[in-house]
């Protein structure tokens, strides 16, 4: 348990509310704009929500912001009047941007990790490098946190596990040969040697449930509790349904901090009536209350593929815009795998013939782009010729090891 006090004064303090606003409201009147505030939230949504609070806490001092949202040039204007607002990850690439320090970007470590696991005999076929971008994920945490590998090692004697292991000590030792770092490891050089040097915080709002809390991220908390910061937690817990499932876990993951008997409820005394249809199906599905639903655009709807649930999606969302029933700027479609999701959306929106700004696509997405990757291909894919010796594709030496898992020798 970290103590709440430092030198008598409270430095650690954490704030609940099922409601964003009541967040907001207490942001609002208790905000030194004179003092520089890290504001840290984990989503990208609840990053644009504040952005806009911050547009109306700073328009009052006359501040203008872009028309059209920019988010370089909203960081900049946000830093310049001392409020420092980031979703973590991209407070994280802030960092390492601004640091000078040579770093590798994500697709130069890529190219290092697989050039690395070609010349290590253990992991020059195609079941390692499948799982490229998952291992290059799994070495970004094991840098930033600077885990010991002797220590790891102990964690499992499977041999795939120690193959990883010995993996990133010739990874990092490849990047030390060429004196670069990978992004993980500037973020824990950033952070144990330049943070608190460069960006001298007063305070620091870590906004939104966290789950779990990031390794850097308790960095952050434990080096500026020390420095006697001051820290406010603000997460969505309901004083009024503590022993809910849903919330067990925030206790969980917050009590080490500070004591549940000290958490503050800032909810406001008015009765929140005014739900949108999201929140009222967070409060059916997070709480014991029972709210109706009443918005009657909203569905749920059961899709057999992926691609039918994007299509249509797509299709209706272009209903709407070809009747000028909403604006094409209003449209959001919300999926935890963005990323992978884009191309699909934008093909369908393509066919749907909806207009709108993305960046161009690589060539490889295109499909001349996707003829030529097919066509190397065929002389590069090692399931190509395996087939020419026998038919089928079988890793035995994978399969035997998952044979002989714990899992199958007790089923």
């Amino acid at each position: 348990m970290i103590s709440v006090q430092s030198g008598g004064r409270i430095t650690l303090e954490i704030f609940c509310t099922p409601y964003t606003n009541d967040v907001e409201g207490y942001i609002e009147q208790n905000l030194n704009i004179n003092n520089m505030t890290l504001h840290l939230v984990p989503t990208m949504i609840l990053y644009r929500k504040r952005v806009r609070l911050y547009k109306k806490i700073l328009g009052a001092r006359n501040v203008n912001f872009p028309r059209i949202f920019d988010e370089k040039k909203t960081t900049e204007i946000l830093t310049n009047n001392n409020i420092y607002l980031f979703e973590f990850n991209k407070f994280l690439e802030y960092l390492v941007v601004n640091s000078q320090l040579p770093v590798l970007t994500k697709k130069e470590s890529l190219i290092i990790l697989e050039r690395v696991m070609g010349e290590n005999n253990a992991t020059n076929n195609l079941a390692w490098k499948n799982t490229l971008s998952e291992i290059y994920n799994t070495f970004l945490t094991i840098s930033s946190a600077n885990l010991d590998l002797d220590l790891l090692k102990t964690f499992d004697s499977n041999q795939s596990w120690l193959e990883l292991i010995h993996l990133y000590s010739l990874y990092s030792a490849e990047l030390n040969k060429i004196g670069f770092l990978d992004p993980g490891m500037a973020a824990h050089k950033i952070f144990n040697e330049q943070l608190h040097l460069k960006y001298n915080f007063n305070s620091i709002f870590i906004d939104g449930a966290f789950l779990p809390i990031p390794s850097l991220l308790h960095k952050i908390i434990l080096k500026s509790h020390n420095q006697q910061r001051q820290i406010k937690f603000f997460i969505p817990f309901d004083h009024n349904h503590p022993e809910n499932p849903a919330f067990r876990v925030l206790k969980k993951t917050y009590e080490p901090y500070v004591p549940f008997s000290e958490w503050q409820s800032i909810v406001r005394s008015y009765t929140h009536k005014d739900h949108n249809v999201v929140e009222k199906l967070a409060r059916n599905i997070f709480t014991e209350n029972t709210i109706q639903v009443d918005d009657m655009s909203l569905q749920i709807v059961e899709f057999d593929t992926l691609e039918e649930e994007m299509g249509a999606i797509v299709h209706n969302a272009a209903s709407l815009i070809n009747a000028r029933l909403v604006n094409h700027q209003k449209v959001a479609v919300v999926t935890p795998k963005a990323m992978e999701m884009r191309p699909i959306v934008r093909e369908y929106a393509e066919l749907y013939g909806i207009n709108f700004d993305v960046p161009e696509r690589p060539l490889v997405d295109l499909p001349f782009g996707k003829l030529v990757y097919l066509l190397c291909k065929i002389f590069v894919d090692e399931r190509i010729e395996a087939f020419n010796r026998a038919d089928h594709y079988i890793d035995c030496e994978v399969i035997s090891e998952l044979l002989y898992l714990p899992v199958f020798n007790h089923s």
